[in-house]
């Protein structure tokens, strides 16, 4: 899939951002970056992963070469096909120097095809890039903003912000588990609760690694314990899928309200 489809460059986006509470310094930097996470994650998950996930530019295409030798050998498996060896194909044929001509033009073609491609992801790249510092710089007040001064990749300025601001490593995990722990679904929109589920799990492990998949799912099931009946049949916590079981619980919900 590509990382950047339904991507829109919108000005209603920076003025999202322009309303966005300001980071003040170490005092909300906790909550700043939750919420400036999953703000960039809703204008498109192409920010977020630009931001907190260094997500880098695409790689130049393996172009074809265009050697002679190269092109004698594309025109040659045109005629026998690929893998066939002259044996099979049965009989003799030649390769002239119009095909040869014609299979250096093609390949040409292909590799102009390769490069527009390629440029048009790295501009589109380079966009969510500079966008990413702009939303960046609007969500943090004058203060912090000093520490960044100078600094035109929105990751490394996030990264010189959480040197600054964030407190050890393990406070954030906790403080993240616990508000993953916390959650209970209230009887009312199991689709809501789902997507907000799976945000603070993703959140969560975007910062922490990979939780156990056993985990994730006791958690789930406490979190919906209280105010739903739903109960998984015949499932191990060592081999569910967390994605069936909340597709599971969305349909009893549903199905019970009908």
């Amino acid at each position: 899939m590509n990382d950047t489809e339904g991507l829109v460059y919108s000005a209603q986006d920076v003025d999202l951002f322009n309303e966005f509470p300001k980071l003040e310094g170490k005092s909300n930097w906790e909550v700043w970056k939750y919420q400036f996470y999953a703000a960039l994650n809703t204008v498109h998950p192409m920010y977020a992963k630009v931001v907190f996930q260094n997500k880098q530019p695409p790689d130049p295409p393996a172009y074809l070469s265009i050697r002679p030798k190269d092109v004698i050998r594309a025109a040659i498996e045109d005629k026998l096909g690929v893998g066939q060896t002259f044996e099979e194909y049965g009989h003799a044929f030649t390769v002239t120097k119009q095909i040869l001509k014609e299979k250096e033009a093609e390949i040409k073609e292909k590799n102009k095809a390769l490069l527009e491609d390629f440029e048009k992801k790295k501009d589109r790249w380079m966009n969510v890039n500079h966008r990413a510092w702009i939303f960046l710089h609007v969500c943090i007040q004058r203060g912090p903003r000093t520490f960044i001064k100078g600094i035109s990749d929105p990751r490394d300025a996030f990264l010189t912000l959480e040197a600054q601001f964030a407190p050890p490593h393990w406070v954030s995990t906790v403080r993240s588990f616990n508000k993953l722990s916390e959650i209970c679904y209230d009887g009312s929109n199991p689709m809501d609760f789902v997507r907000n589920f799976q945000e603070k799990l993703q959140y969560l492990t975007e910062f922490t690694g990979s939780i156990p998949s056993g985990l994730e799912l006791c958690l789930f099931i406490k979190s919906i314990a209280a105010n739903s009946r739903y109960e998984p049949s015949d499932w191990d916590p060592e081999t569910a899928d967390l994605e069936s079981l909340c597709l599971d619980f969305i349909q009893f919900e549903t199905t019970k309200r009908e």
